[in-house]
């Protein structure tokens, strides 16, 4: 398990998440922990992770909008050594986790 705790800031990202999910699905394992931080969603963004993702230890957290304060909210609820902030879009392989993760200073 790669030291690492992943935060996902969301709002109103609902029509987005199903390719965004698909992607973290596929490398979640090898993450220490899954903070979602989302900022009052509309859309059911939230209700769609919750169904959507899981892991032994995945958070929701809510924050009010604000990119930078919902991100340093969430930066400051991970307990791993390492944060990436997988905003939506990113999409990131299991392959690049692994090499990657071999150069880190964690």
């Amino acid at each position: 398990m790669l030291p690492l705790g992943v935060l996902i800031p969301t709002k109103d990202s609902m029509a987005h998440l199903p390719g965004h999910v698909e992607n973290i699905r596929q490398w979640q394992d090898l993450v220490e922990e899954i903070v979602v931080v989302d900022s009052f969603s509309k859309d059911g963004t939230l209700a769609y992770l919750k169904s959507h993702l899981s892991h032994p230890r995945l958070r929701f957290l809510t924050h009010p909008p604000g990119l930078y304060e919902s991100w340093n909210h969430g930066i400051a609820h991970i307990n791993a050594s390492c944060t990436y902030i997988a905003t939506i879009g990113d999409t990131i392989t299991r392959m690049a986790w692994k090499n990657w993760s071999q150069g880190w200073k964690c």
